[in-house]
């Protein structure tokens, strides 16, 4: 059986994806998120290539973003054939400045209403009770699989919709029920 190579997961790094069907993309790891989130975030690029193709780190970069994610990497790398492809100091962190992300909802201090969490990069945590509007400069917050992030890279959309209006809870982790 042949060990995967170990990957150091570095800020810059540019990680191809297999997409299936033949096809692959890119994303790159732009910043730690230790403040609000606890996680790594990437950037995805939109364009897709053949299996075949080798663009340079340049090619890829000058890609637009399909969407920014928080992700572990260092799990990410283990539960798929993803791979180090190169890396850049270009991080693009003025696209990232401009994203609030946001959870899918917590209740606070024993309220029967639910209230979605809001940041941005390395901002501090804002609770909503409104909705989240469907507009790009919103991206989830949630912490997503690399399995989930193929499927928005495949389909557009994650596995479920976090910005809808969650009327049942009881599948939510204790420790996020503030106030119980």
């Amino acid at each position: 059986m042949e060990k995967k190579k170990r990957i150091i997961n570095k800020i810059g790094n540019v990680y191809g994806i297999p997409l299936g069907d033949g096809k692959k993309c890119y994303m790159q790891y732009i910043a730690k998120d230790s403040k609000v989130w606890n996680s790594d975030i990437v950037r995805v690029f939109s364009k897709k290539y053949t299996l075949n193709e080798s663009p340079t780190i340049d090619e890829i970069l000058s890609d637009d973003i399909l969407f920014y994610s928080h992700i572990v990497l260092r799990i990410a790398v283990h539960q798929a054939d993803i791979w180090k492809e190169g890396a850049s100091n270009e991080l693009g962190l003025e696209g990232l400045n401009k994203i609030i992300f946001y959870d899918i909802g917590y209740i606070i201090g024993g309220s029967s209403k639910i209230s979605r969490a809001i940041s941005r990069f390395e901002g501090s945590i804002e609770y909503t009770h409104e909705e989240i509007p469907e507009t790009s400069e919103y991206e989830s917050g949630m912490v997503w699989s690399i399995d989930a992030i193929i499927t928005k890279i495949n389909t557009g959309n994650w596995p479920f919709d976090p910005r809808k209006k969650v009327e049942d809870i009881s599948f939510l982790p204790k420790h996020t029920l503030i106030g119980e």
